[in-house]
């Protein structure tokens, strides 16, 4: 019983700070990508909402690997109207979700892809809501 106590403290602390550093790069994200409308669309069977629309308009494809509970590249620099692609290589489920909760992908697991074409310019961190300790900016010029 003791056992079950002590994680059950530590579920709770893990609970709290979470939610914590979560608040903290909701509050970041609104004070940089600022308020942006968005739409819903599916890309492969994997529904994502897109900051300021949506929808392919023909841009660049960047490659997002999801490796070893990391985002590699962490952080990409792109132009209004590209895609961002994010494969998993892990064994463990993973997802892309901005801080915001503007867009995100559902979550997938290994060799699987979701997609997002920025159709705003801005900077949009991200995390993996699974394994919230991975970190991503996506930065659309």
């Amino acid at each position: 019983m003791t056992t079950h106590t002590k994680t059950g403290n530590r579920s709770r602390f893990r609970l709290t700070l979470l939610s914590g550093v979560a608040l903290a790069m909701v509050a970041i994200a609104v004070v940089l990508a600022g308020c942006s409308s968005g739409s819903t669309t599916t890309t492969g069977g994997v529904e994502t909402t897109i900051p300021g629309g949506g929808g392919s308009s023909g841009g660049a494809t960047v490659q997002v690997n999801m490796q070893g509970f990391a985002f590699d590249p962490q952080t990409v620099t792109i132009k209004v109207g590209d895609t961002v692609n994010w494969t998993n290589m892990d064994e463990a489920p993973h997802n892309a979700t901005a801080v915001d909760t503007s867009w995100k992908t559902s979550t997938f697991g290994k060799g699987e892809s979701g997609s997002f074409t920025f159709t705003t310019a801005g900077t949009f961190p991200y995390i993996c809501t699974v394994h919230p300790n991975m970190t991503g900016t996506v930065i659309v010029q």
